[in-house]
């Protein structure tokens, strides 16, 4: 088994609307945090951009690979 580590925020956080998608593969999560802006695009959607600003909260978490 393998497993991907990556930064959450938003709406894939716990008890966020998309955290039921990743929540049942997630093998360890830590709290985190990253220098970056959040901003929304204008089609909606959010993104980070590296920027020594701001500290974005959220998690860093293990994920437990699938086919």
């Amino acid at each position: 088994m393998t497993t991907t580590r990556f930064f959450v925020y938003g709406s894939l956080s716990e008890g966020m609307v998309h955290f039921s998608k990743i929540k049942n593969l997630i093998e360890s999560s830590t709290p985190a945090q990253i220098r970056a802006t959040a901003y929304r695009l204008k089609v909606g959607f959010p993104v980070l951009i590296d920027s020594e600003l701001d500290l974005v909260p959220g998690r860093l978490v293990d994920i437990r690979s699938t086919d």
